[in-house]
């Protein structure tokens, strides 16, 4: 039998983390399908109809929405995973306040982005 791909959405992306990102799905061993929201209020939208597995979201984003989202994604009780990427600059100033929020991961994007690869393989977030 055949698993259902993992379905992924990518929030505030900048392009290099984007380009990134979907490299990995594009070249994962696991089946994988993806959206992208510009902002967290799109997102939410997203999140609703998509219901994606594993949703990945960029703290450096401009929008600072994201957090509000994670607590909506957790409030509504949906399974997916959340994974927040942020610079290594301020990193662990802001990994406390994202995983207390509901963050399933926390990834520094300057070298632990493959950890995503990881996960998308591990399937642990396969419907």
């Amino acid at each position: 039998m055949k698993n259902n791909p993992i379905k992924v959405l990518l929030i505030n992306q900048s392009n290099v983390t984007a380009n990134k990102v979907e490299e990995m799905l594009y070249t994962s061993t696991a089946e994988s399908a993806y959206r992208i929201a510009d902002d967290a209020h799109n997102a939410k939208n997203i999140i609703n109809w998509y219901q994606p597995n594993i949703i990945i979201m960029d703290a450096d984003a401009k929008d600072k929405g994201e957090l509000d989202l994670i607590k909506y994604i957790r409030k509504e009780n949906f399974s997916s995973k959340v994974i927040v990427l942020k610079n290594h600059s301020d990193f662990a100033k802001y990994q406390k306040k994202y995983t207390q929020s509901g963050a399933d991961f926390f990834f520094n994007k300057e070298d632990e982005m493959i950890n995503i690869k990881s996960i998308l393989e591990d399937r642990i977030c396969a419907a």
